[in-house]
């Protein structure tokens, strides 16, 4: 009479399938890989999209400052720059 223990080639079978199963999950091209592959992709394509909209901006900037006036505008606006013999007042609201 047998008792219930399994065959040898059951139990070598059993741990075959579970080192495969671990290899699966945790091993070089393993499911937590590809998830984390996955994640990093959208963060690159996220980073792409912002980049090509700034990139944008930049080239409408870069337009709209080859208009000589606008050009003027900006450099007394934000440098603060004036024209030789240009006398500016400056008011205190």
């Amino acid at each position: 009479m047998r008792l219930n223990n399994p065959p040898p080639f059951r139990k070598i079978t059993t741990v075959l399938i579970a080192i495969m199963l671990l290899a699966a999950i945790y091993g070089n091209q393993g499911l937590l890989k590809l998830y984390r592959l996955s994640r990093l992709e959208k963060q690159l394509e996220s980073s792409i999209m912002e980049n090509r909209r700034e990139n944008q901006r930049l080239a409408f900037e870069i337009k709209r400052l080859k208009d000589p006036l606008q050009l003027e505008r900006v450099v007394r606006e934000e440098l603060g720059l004036v024209r030789p013999n240009e006398l500016v007042f400056i008011t205190e609201p």
